[in-house]
């Protein structure tokens, strides 16, 4: 993954990224839609369902369709640091 991948990204897509890649490493699962925008404070979950899209295109994710949880990383950014 290029720089300008990670530098594309916004802030909210960073977090949304940090915490569902710490999600997995930590449970062996993905977070829920929900949770996400729980943990991160966002009040609507279309925000969080429109952060992950980009997060697909980007290459960074994959979501398996009609799977609750069926989001598997496929990418790490070069530059983003695990917090």
């Amino acid at each position: 993954m290029t720089n300008q991948v990670t530098s594309e990204l916004s802030d909210r897509q960073r977090r949304i990224f940090l915490f569902v890649a710490k999600h997995i490493e930590q449970r062996h699962y993905a977070p829920s839609i929900r949770e996400i925008a729980a943990r991160l404070g966002i009040s609507s979950t279309s925000v969080v369902e429109y952060n992950l899209a980009k997060l697909e295109a980007a290459g960074l994710i994959t979501r398996a369709q009609g799977i609750a949880r069926g989001m598997t990383i496929r990418k790490w950014p070069e530059g983003l640091r695990a917090e």
